[in-house]
């Protein structure tokens, strides 16, 4: 009977490694190694729905990124959301390129992870972020100078700092699908792994590059949008 039970379990181990190696190992391997791998782009075209409005906040430090230039984008980002139930105004722009001392230019590599209360700490220094209003989302537009950051792996780069507020690199190749993407995890929605083929708007880099940028959420995604408290 023991007997019976050990080879049960190993028929299973082995089962799952050689299941992995056909599916998982090879994306894995891909990204990786750099490259891109997709097999389907995941899609899911939701029923019309009521619209939802959000205001952003926007803050520009330390950049020569102009309003005009983000009004341009807010379009896109529209476009992006808009199949979803969420549409976005732009409520207030503040310039201020004499914040340096915030550190936005000297991030580790994201790779390895950041510091966000540290970087919380620093921008509350400055400004009172304490107390977002509902519906709104702060979004701060900053040049991130570090290599690590802007390089061929991570070019477009974003983080959500939590509590509605999120920082999108304003020397990103793609602004706007960057903005969107990080405005997914305000929506409470976390990074998808690009390993099995499938992408969409939430894909976290390994399968994103300056030709391809999903723009598709797919449906376990949009049901949650709807438990979301604005």
């Amino acid at each position: 009977m023991l007997i019976g039970k050990k080879l049960k379990f190993v028929i299973v181990i082995l089962l799952t490694v050689a299941l992995f190696k056909l599916t998982a190992l090879p994306y894995a391997l891909n990204w990786l190694s750099g490259k891109c791998y997709v097999s389907s782009n995941e899609t899911y075209l939701p029923p019309a729905n009521n619209m939802e409005n959000w205001y952003f906040d926007i803050y520009l430090i330390n950049t020569n990124m102009t309003s005009e230039h983000i009004e341009k984008e807010i379009p896109t980002v529209n476009k992006i959301w808009n199949p979803y139930g969420k549409n976005f105004t732009i409520e207030k722009v503040a310039f201020d390129l004499s914040k340096t001392d915030i550190g936005l230019d000297n991030f580790e590599n994201p790779i390895s992870g950041l510091d966000k209360e540290k970087i919380n700490k620093e921008l509350e220094k400055h400004y009172n972020f304490s107390d977002v209003k509902s519906g709104r989302i702060i979004v701060i537009f900053a040049d991130i100078k570090n290599p690590n950051i802007v390089n061929d792996f991570n070019k477009d780069f974003g983080l959500d700092l939590n509590n509605r507020k999120i920082i999108v690199a304003a020397n990103s190749k793609n602004v706007s699908w960057t903005t969107a993407h990080e405005i997914g995890h305000v929506m409470n929605l976390f990074d998808k792994n690009p390993f099995y083929g499938e992408i969409n708007l939430m894909t976290n880099a390994g399968c994103i590059r300056d030709e391809f940028y999903p723009t598709n959420l797919n449906k376990e995604q949009f049901d949650s949008l709807s438990k979301l408290d604005k």
